[in-house]
């Protein structure tokens, strides 16, 4: 009978612990809340503990905190930009100090000759270079020669 009481005062003992330290819990869980608090430690300032050493710019009183909503709304018109800078005139290109540059050239790079033209060229002015008459002889190694 005795084992018996023992066992239903710890439940009973146990029951109230429980309900005892769930309030507790439930307004922690409640406190944090936003599913971005991702369990970082804050401080009295609402400062995550990981950033104590960051120091920031002071707060102006006119700030808004990120949970407020602002009372003044600004309207930014649409469009480009209003400064429109003045025309130039032939008088500001006249002056003594103003001079006109070189005008920009294009880069022409070297011409590339292969060893297809090269053989191109050799076959081309071996005619009139060797092959005097119709029975040239030669040929071949003309071509050789003036290709490599």
């Amino acid at each position: 009978m005795q084992s018996q009481r023992n066992r239903l005062l710890t439940a009973a003992l146990a029951t109230l612990l429980i309900l005892a330290f769930s309030d507790a819990v439930l307004a922690r869980s409640k406190k944090s809340g936003s599913s971005s608090d991702m369990g970082l430690e804050r401080d009295a300032s609402g400062t995550p503990i990981i950033m104590k050493g960051y120091r920031s710019a002071p707060r102006q009183a006119d700030t808004p905190r990120p949970g407020q909503k602002t009372s003044k709304s600004v309207r930014i018109p649409r469009g480009s930009s209003t400064y429109v800078p003045p025309p130039l005139t032939s008088s500001s290109f006249s002056g003594a100090g103003a001079t006109t540059g070189q005008a920009v050239q294009p880069y022409n790079p070297p011409k590339i000759t292969t060893f297809g033209d090269r053989v191109n060229n050799a076959i081309q002015s071996y005619p009139l270079q060797k092959g005097i008459g119709n029975n040239p002889t030669d040929m071949q190694m003309y071509i050789r020669q003036n290709s490599n």
